[in-house]
């Protein structure tokens, strides 16, 4: 059984094959839960790496984001750090935000070499604010020593030093921030990795049981291990015929295939209870 996650139709997809599985719901069963300190934060990093990467594709982000926090906002401390990078994406929300143009966002936190904090983001700034708000500015990259053109957002310079730069591919601003959730990444007390807004898009979830589909693995590199076997792919690069498998898979509901391994797991434990038993003769001859 194959599951397709397709990224608000921008052309990126997932496909992920669930391996040694005859029925999904015997997939999903659930396991003893593990409940040592390691696991919790391996199970939450990694629904938090799907999170953030839905949202990363799904939306139309015009903006990548830096933002360093002022010595006023106690930047040492992450609870104080989201608390009030929330106040202010909500002030920023009430000014410029509109029904057809709204104020959206994503941000991760790291640490400064020094333990200071500052946020990385993705952020859909409204066209007035973008008018009104944002202005031009020059800064100095220290690794290069090179000069380039961003913006900065009035509102946000209250809280720290900030940089607006333009998005110009979705993959590698995904792929980039995405870097920062890590076993080591910045935990609130309640164990948030990110800050996002609400009513962001996810991915949609499809189900085929299309064994073409394997075709899509061939020559790329995917991830594989005992239980599914995971790419991340673009439209793009698929061959003709790789597409042609894909358009001509029939999606399924996702517990079709149970209903079809239930009803053959029924006859075959009734044909063994009924095995060298008169009833099943008779029912032989009544049926057939």
């Amino acid at each position: 059984m194959f599951i397709l996650y397709n990224y608000n139709n921008s052309g990126f997809y997932t496909l992920v094959e669930l391996k040694n599985t005859t029925s999904l719901a015997k997939s999903q069963q659930k396991k003893q839960p593990n409940t040592s300190t390691e696991n919790i934060y391996y199970n939450n990093i990694s629904r938090s790496k799907k999170s953030v990467k839905d949202i990363a594709l799904c939306n139309d982000f015009n903006y990548f984001v830096t933002i360093t926090i002022k010595n006023d906002y106690n930047r040492y401390n992450i609870d104080n750090a989201f608390y009030f990078l929330s106040k202010f994406c909500k002030k920023y929300k009430r000014k410029y935000s509109s029904k057809n143009s709204p104020f959206s966002y994503i941000f991760i936190a790291e640490y400064h070499k020094n333990g200071a904090i500052h946020f990385h983001g993705l952020c859909s700034v409204p066209s007035n604010a973008i008018d009104f708000d944002l202005y031009p500015r020059t800064i100095r990259n220290k690794k290069d020593n090179k000069f380039y053109h961003c913006f900065s957002s009035s509102i946000f310079d209250e809280f720290g030093r900030n940089t607006f730069q333009p998005i110009t591919s979705k993959a590698k601003i995904s792929s980039y921030i995405l870097k920062y959730i890590t076993k080591d990444c910045i935990r609130t007390s309640t164990h948030r990795l990110y800050m996002c807004s609400h009513a962001l898009k996810r991915a949609d979830k499809t189900y085929y049981n299309n064994e073409k589909l394997n075709n899509i693995y061939n020559n790329k590199k995917y991830f594989e291990n005992d239980f599914y076997k995971i790419i991340d792919f673009h439209a793009d690069g698929l061959t003709q015929q790789q597409k042609l498998d894909l358009l001509n898979s029939k999606p399924i509901m996702p517990y079709d295939i149970d209903k079809d391994y239930e009803a053959i797991r029924f006859y075959k434990k009734f044909k063994e209870i009924c095995k060298n038993h008169w009833l099943f003769l008779f029912f032989v001859v009544f049926f057939f």
